[in-house]
């Protein structure tokens, strides 16, 4: 079988990347009092991208196609899943830099704190800091989530726990479901998560003040775990796997193309995912869900389709993703405290421009600095339990 490899996808995650940076930007500035918060005082780069649920939402789907997509081309060319070689190789590639970052707000950024005797927002870890530590320490920072428990800097350390977990379970799916039976659990996965969201909204109590305990704990758990967005990825490597041509046929009318960029333009400048939530209810996800893998199968199929998320820059943010999306947060609180402390924060538009600047900046060279040093390493060793080839040659 030839090397897989799909033409835009590092186009699509260095923007879905930036949007997260710029989002979690706003949201700090809020922490840091230095907006109310309120649309009006969002800086027009945050106001006019896509929000970081959307975002995220980007990567789980981008995340279960590929995934599913290169299992099912091991099943094709060896006849079944190495899947002890698949774990090794998911292990190289996102644990090293995962740790790095949990050692980064458990440790560095409280002694940093100290030192700069910075008294503003800081949300400790010293406060349970042994449960939270082994809750991150193995993959479970989702709990955190739920639970409010989480240090400064690691909250969007849950996305890596969706996909820890999805990983365990699906290799062994997608072994047993072979083929079209592949439906199957990408069916009971969509079916369980609907149930989840319907039993949550119907029975939690969500006025703040009730303690949540016992069944709708767990309930409140299960709903930090949108395996929706990877079961949709993995659909739609099912649809391209095994050339469904009249759906692709159907996705690839200029008409649904044109149609799927609209609600895409639409859905960053204007709408945004979290605010039509009262409009689909529960099946917000999975519709954005099925408008994203729809986006992602014009793009992989298409060449003339959208070709400046193939250019050398987009591609070479895109080869960044996972460390400006893991660092990102460490260096907009570390910023937000470093303008404190020279006591500049008007939220002017200068003030946003450098703000901005600085940030992505600094988390693209620490990105790239940690793809070289700490991640290719352990790249070049994840070669070696390779069993089909895949990537830019």
């Amino acid at each position: 079988m030839e090397r897989i490899y799909f033409r835009g996808l590092n186009g699509v995650r260095a923007w879905a990347a930036l949007f997260v940076v710029w989002y979690h930007i706003e949201d700090y500035k809020r922490q840091f009092q230095v907006t109310d918060g309120t649309p009006e005082s969002r800086f027009f780069l945050e106001r006019f991208g896509m929000g970081s649920n959307d975002a995220v939402l980007v990567f789980f789907v981008l995340s279960g196609f590929l995934i599913t997509y290169l299992l099912l081309a091991e099943i094709q060319t060896e006849g079944k899943i190495n899947i002890p070689k698949f774990y090794i190789r998911r292990t190289l590639r996102i644990w090293p830099v995962y740790y790095t970052v949990v050692l980064i707000g458990f440790f560095l950024i409280p002694i940093v704190v100290k030192l700069v005797d910075h008294s503003g927002f800081y949300v400790s870890v010293s406060n349970k800091f042994f449960q939270k530590f082994l809750l991150y320490l193995f993959f479970l920072p989702n709990v955190t989530h739920a639970l409010r428990l989480f240090p400064v800097a690691l909250e969007h350390l849950w996305t890596i726990g969706v996909e820890e977990a999805f990983y365990v379970f699906w290799p062994q799916l997608a072994q047993r479901f072979r083929k079209e039976m592949l439906l199957i659990p990408i069916a009971g996965i969509l079916a369980f998560r609907l149930v989840v969201l319907y039993l949550f909204k119907t029975f939690v109590p969500l006025d703040g003040d009730t303690k949540i305990e016992g069944f709708h704990l767990v309930l409140l758990i299960l709903t930090k775990y949108p395996f929706e967005g990877m079961a949709i990825g993995a659909l739609g490597a099912y649809i391209l796997f095994f050339r469904k041509q009249r759906l692709l046929d159907i996705l690839q009318h200029p008409i649904s193309k044109g149609l799927i960029l609209l609600l895409l333009v639409l859905n960053i400048g204007f709408f945004r995912l979290v605010s039509l939530i009262p409009v689909f209810g529960i099946f917000t996800e999975l519709l954005f869900s099925c408008l994203y893998i729809s986006f992602i199968l014009n793009l992989v199929e298409d060449e003339r389709f959208l070709p400046f998320l193939s250019t050398p820059v987009f591609d070479f943010l895109g080869k960044l993703s996972y460390g400006i999306y893991m660092y990102h947060m460490v260096i907009v609180y570390f910023t937000l405290i470093f303008f404190e402390k020279i006591q500049w924060v008007d939220n002017s538009f200068l003030y946003n421009v450098v703000l901005y600047s600085v940030v992505t900046s600094i988390t693209i060279g620490v990105a790239y600095l940690s793809y070289h040093w700490l991640e290719m390493p352990f790249l070049s060793f994840k070669k070696k339990f390779q069993t089909v080839e895949s990537g830019a040659s």
